[in-house]
């Protein structure tokens, strides 16, 4: 049985990831012209003890699909083959026994991963895209739950309003975690607590670290999921057993959350996602590569590419009037990068590697060969060069 699903597209190419929780494997799809699925092929995950992938999320870049094996307490990282409808394993991380990991998610900067523990109640911090590794190694581990919890006294054990603890359905434990999402500006992340009934807040410092700085009644039994508004001003808590969402203020300067006593009934509340406003279509604002800074996003370019690498990952040097920098091309991009080839890039981003910054195109860019005059780049002047230092 499927326990999550994550879709993954590369250009016109797409494919489902579903991890099938109770079989013990993962199932991948193609992505049809017509947007229906293909017969699924399957990845079967084998330990000594039984096998449970519960998710699979993908990175920013579209690249990689991190799941975590609650049975196995074990993080795969699969490169996505997103044209072949594949998935290729290329690391596999050990977590702590009996943890239980399930969820994970990105920090905005792409830098850390955060993976919760269902188990044994606990938040890794995972470094990412360090030291020509892909996942790792685990930064810091934290409880979600307040110094002193007993998660085994079924008849003490009180949640965050100080009722009896709800508890998950299993003798072992009166509390087991459920999701974990990080604020739209990089600067909190939560997750929550089933038996506790709570959101647990951290404060992210500049290294990724986690600092504790409280909890938050869900308002409900058995908070299964939980989601961030966009605009970072709320946040909807899914409480699956109490068949409601409720709505808090959040603020953000703080973290701290503000029961809004807005309620919706809802039997088994179990996922929130929001849905995508319609947006005014404006014109795209055009940049220099001068005038690129570290960690900028929406950058439109036009460049010439000058030198494509032949080591992996591919780098390739594009330059305008300006500048110079340096683009971190996936496989699927690589065949536009010839050189003396001029590109149009939109909603490009930049990614610092090792200090130095780094021109990437996600999923949600747009690379392709453009009809343009004839760019002489400025090869005084690589930015990708700069070495900046974190403050």
């Amino acid at each position: 049985g499927g326990a999550h699903v994550a879709v993954a597209y590369s250009g016109s190419s797409g494919m489902v990831v579903s991890p099938a929780y109770h079989g013990g494997g993962i199932n991948i799809m193609k992505i049809k012209a017509d947007g229906s699925l293909s017969e699924a092929s399957s990845i079967m995950h084998k330990g000594d003890s039984q096998a449970h992938p519960h998710s699979c999320f993908i990175d920013s870049s579209g690249k990689y699909g991190l799941i975590s094996d609650l049975g196995l307490d074990k993080i795969y990282v699969y490169r996505l083959d997103v044209i072949g409808g594949q998935l290729v394993e290329e690391q596999v991380l050990q977590t702590a026994e009996k943890a239980g990991p399930r969820h994970m998610c990105f920090h905005p900067k792409g830098e850390f991963v955060y993976g919760i523990n269902e188990l044994d109640c606990t938040i890794n911090v995972y470094a990412f895209g360090k030291d020509d590794t892909i996942l790792g190694p685990i930064l810091q581990t934290v409880s979600t739950l307040p110094e002193g919890y007993n998660n085994h006294d079924h008849e003490n054990a009180k949640n965050a309003n100080g009722d009896p603890a709800s508890g998950p359905n299993r003798p072992s434990q009166t509390n087991a975690t459920a999701d974990l999402q990080v604020s739209p500006d990089g600067c909190f992340l939560y997750g929550s607590n089933r038996g506790h009934d709570s959101l647990v807040c951290f404060s992210i410092s500049k290294d990724g670290l986690l600092k504790l700085e409280g909890f938050t009644y869900t308002g409900g039994e058995h908070p299964r999921n939980f989601t961030i508004h966009p605009s970072g001003n709320w946040i909807l808590v899914a409480n699956q057993d109490s068949d409601n969402v409720v709505v808090f203020r959040r603020d953000r300067r703080s973290g701290k959350l503000e029961d809004s006593g807005q309620r919706a009934k809802m039997k088994t509340a179990r996922c929130i996602i929001w849905g995508n406003p319609r947006r005014k279509l404006t014109k795209p604002t055009w940049h220099t590569v001068a005038s690129l800074t570290p960690e900028q996003k929406g950058i439109n370019l036009y460049v010439k590419v000058v030198k494509v690498s032949s080591d992996v990952p591919h780098d390739v040097v594009l330059g305008d009037a300006t500048g110079l920098v340096t683009l971190r091309v996936r496989d699927d991009q690589l065949k536009l990068c010839v050189e003396g080839a001029i590109l149009r890039i939109q909603n490009a981003q930049i990614r610092m590697v090792a200090n130095h910054m780094r021109l990437e195109v996600s999923k949600w860019g747009v690379l392709k060969a453009a009809e343009h005059e004839d760019i002489e780049p400025c090869i005084s002047n690589d930015v990708s060069a700069v070495e900046y230092e974190l403050k």
